[in-house]
């Protein structure tokens, strides 16, 4: 189990109508992955099934083309993945 944060920051190139910047919340995205090695034949394999975003949490609203900023979070909501490999 992993977490990523990435606090609130000001992004001062908008503001209010009272002149105050905005504040882009914070956000906290938790990922996790669970792995089994095994031998097949003379073959080390590893299998992992895991998920990002585990909490399926949405990117904060930021002024930007996608409605967040993406040099700083990303519109992923929650994936999964399963990787299979072979070492011979």
């Amino acid at each position: 189990l992993t977490a990523r944060r990435v606090g609130d920051y000001v992004q001062s190139s908008v503001v209010d109508s009272n002149g105050v910047p905005w504040t882009v919340d914070a956000m906290t995205t938790y990922n996790l992955a669970l792995a089994y090695r095994f031998d097949y034949d003379d073959t080390a394999m590893k299998i992992t099934f895991g998920s990002n975003n585990l909490t399926n949490e949405e990117a904060p609203l930021a002024a930007d083309t996608f409605g967040f900023d993406p040099d700083v979070h990303n519109g992923f909501g929650r994936t999964f993945y399963l990787d299979l490999r072979a070492s011979f």
